[in-house]
C-alpha cells in the first residue's frame, strides 16, 4: 500500500532544461520586450534624411530650370536689332496698321458671335414658352383627338415664330458677315505688304536669330553640364543613403531578432523548436476538494490563466519575427505544453491515489464500526502520540459536535481521562482535557452526554 501512493516526477527533465540559469547568454543583460514599444521605436527611427534629400534635389531642379528660362528670356529681350533697318520700308507703319485691322476683325467676329448667341437664346426662350403651353394643353384637354389637334396647332405656331425670328436676325448676320469679309480682304492686302517688307529684312532677322541661338545654346550647354553633374552626385548620395538604411535595418532586425549561438540555447532549440506536443487537459476530480488540496474555483482559475497564456503565445507566434526568435517561441510553447501536461498527469495520479486511499480507509472504518457495534462502544483511540491532535474514531451512530467531551477507558472499568472531540471530515480529532494515565491505542471512548446535552441520545 505504501508503494501504491508514491508518484514519480517525470517533469524533472523538462524543468531542468526550461529553467536553466544559462538559458540567456551570460554576457547579455535580459530586457523586458514589449511589442508595442518596439513598433513605436521603429516608427520613430524612420530615416527621414532620404526624403529630405529627394525633396531638396527636386527643389534644386525647379530652381535651376526657372533660372535658365529666365536667363534665356532676358537675353532674348536684349538682342540688338537696329530699328533703322526697318524704317526705310515703313515696317512700323505697316505693323501698326495691320494690328489695327486685326483688332477690327476680332471686334466684328465678336459682334457676329454675340448676334448668334442672342438668336439662339431667343429661340430657346420661344421653345420653352411653347413647351409650357403644350404641357398646359395636355392638362386641360382630355379628349385625345382634340389634344392632338391642339398640339399640332401649337407646333405650327412655334415653327412660324421661329422662322420670323430667324428672319429678323438674318439681315444683321449677313451685314456682319460682309463687314468681316471686307476686313479680311484688307488684311490680305496688309499681309502682302508685310510679306514684301519682311522679305527685305529677312537677312537682318536671320543674322540676329543666329546670334541669339548661339547664345541660347551656350547657356543651355553650360547648365546641362551642371545638371548632369548634379544628377551624378545625387545618385551617389541616394545610393549611399540606401546602403546606410539597409545596414541600419539589418542592425535593428538583429537586435530584436537575435541569432542564438550558445551551446545550451542551440540544444534547447533543436530539442523543442519542432516538437508537436498536444495539450492534454483532464476533468476536475472531487477527491482533491474532499481533502482540501484544490477547490473547484482554484482549478477554474488555473484553467483561465492557461487560456490567457495560450492567447498571448498564439499572438506572439503570429508576429513575423526572424532568425532564432520564431524557433525560441516554438520551443517555449512546446516546453510549456509538456510541463502542463505532466502536471496534469501528476495531479490526476494524485487524485487516483487519494481515491484508492479513501477506499482503504472506508474498509478500516467499516471494520471499526462493526467492532464498536458488536461491543457496544461509542468509539476508540487510534493514534494518541500527539496529545493536542489525537486521532480517534467515533461510530456514525453517535453524532459529534466540536468541543464535545468524551471519557477514555481501558478495558471495562479503568478510567484514563477526558478528551475534547473535534470532527474532521469523516474522522475525529481529540485533545486531552485531563489524564490519570497515558492514553494508548484502542482505548475506549464514552461520550459524556451529561456534559454534552446537545449531542445524540447515546446508547
Amino acid at each position: 500500500m505504501d508503494n501504491d501512493i508514491k508518484v514519480s516526477n517525470p517533469s524533472s527533465r523538462g524543468k531542468d532544461i526550461f529553467l536553466r540559469d544559462d538559458l540567456l547568454d551570460s554576457g547579455i543583460k535580459p530586457q523586458v520586450y514589449s511589442l508595442e514599444d518596439e513598433f513605436a521605436k521603429t516608427k520613430k527611427n524612420r530615416n527621414y534624411l532620404l526624403y529630405v534629400c529627394i525633396a531638396a534635389f527636386v527643389a534644386l531642379l525647379i530652381g535651376i530650370t526657372w533660372f535658365v528660362s529666365a536667363t534665356i528670356e532676358e537675353r532674348s529681350k536684349h538682342v540688338n536689332i537696329s530699328i533703322q533697318d526697318f524704317e526705310d520700308i515703313k515696317l512700323r507703319d505697316l505693323l501698326n496698321s495691320a494690328k489695327g485691322v486685326e483688332g477690327q476683325l476680332m471686334q466684328k467676329q465678336q459682334e457676329l458671335s454675340d448676334l448668334r448667341v442672342a438668336m439662339e437664346r431667343d429661340l430657346s426662350g420661344l421653345r420653352d414658352r411653347y413647351a409650357r403651353k403644350a404641357d398646359l394643353t395636355r392638362d386641360e384637354v382630355t379628349d385625345p383627338a382634340q389634344l392632338k389637334t391642339a398640339l399640332a396647332g401649337l407646333d405650327r405656331d412655334r415653327s412660324a415664330e421661329e422662322d420670323s425670328l430667324r428672319g429678323s436676325y438674318a439681315a444683321r448676320l449677313d451685314e456682319k458677315a460682309r463687314e468681316i469679309d471686307a476686313i479680311k480682304k484688307s488684311m490680305q492686302t496688309y499681309d502682302q505688304k508685310l510679306l514684301a517688307s519682311a522679305q527685305k529684312s529677312e537677312d537682318t532677322i536671320d543674322n540676329a536669330k543666329k546670334l541669339q541661338d548661339l547664345e541660347i545654346q551656350k547657356v543651355r550647354n553650360y547648365y546641362e553640364d551642371r545638371l548632369a553633374q548634379k544628377d551624378r552626385d545625387h545618385e551617389k548620395e541616394i545610393r549611399e543613403l540606401r546602403e546606410f538604411q539597409q545596414q541600419l535595418t539589418a542592425t535593428l532586425i538583429l537586435r530584436y531578432n537575435p541569432v542564438y549561438t550558445s551551446g545550451p540555447l542551440k540544444n534547447a532549440l533543436s530539442n523543442y523548436a519542432d516538437a508537436q506536443n498536444r495539450l492534454v487537459l483532464r476533468d476536475f476530480r472531487s477527491e482533491l476538494t474532499n481533502d482540501g488540496i484544490l477547490t473547484r474555483n482554484s482549478f477554474q482559475t488555473f484553467r483561465d490563466r492557461l487560456s490567457s497564456w495560450q492567447i498571448l503565445m498564439d499572438r506572439l507566434r503570429q508576429t513575423p519575427y526572424t532568425n532564432s526568435v520564431p524557433l525560441a517561441l516554438s520551443g517555449v510553447h512546446s516546453l510549456t505544453i509538456e510541463l502542463v501536461s505532466e502536471y496534469e498527469a501528476l495531479w490526476y495520479g494524485l487524485a487516483d491515489s487519494i481515491s484508492k486511499r479513501d477506499r482503504e480507509i472506508e474498509r478500516f472504518r467499516y471494520a471499526l464500526s462493526a467492532y464498536s457495534q458488536q461491543h457496544r462502544e461509542d468509539g476508540f483511540i487510534l493514534d494518541p502520540r500527539d496529545s493536542t491532535n489525537i486521532l480517534a474514531y467515533v461510530d456514525s451512530l453517535y453524532p459529534v459536535k466540536p468541543g464535545d467531551i468524551a471519557l477514555v477507558f481501558r478495558g471495562d472499568d479503568e478510567y484514563i481521562g477526558k478528551v475534547r472531540l473535534f470532527p474532521d471530515h469523516e474522522m475525529v480529532r481529540a485533545e486531552t482535557v485531563e489524564l490519570s494515565n497515558s492514553i494508548q491505542p484502542l482505548d475506549k471512548l464514552l461520550i459524556n452526554y451529561l456534559e454534552n446535552p446537545q449531542s445524540g441520545a447515546g446508547r
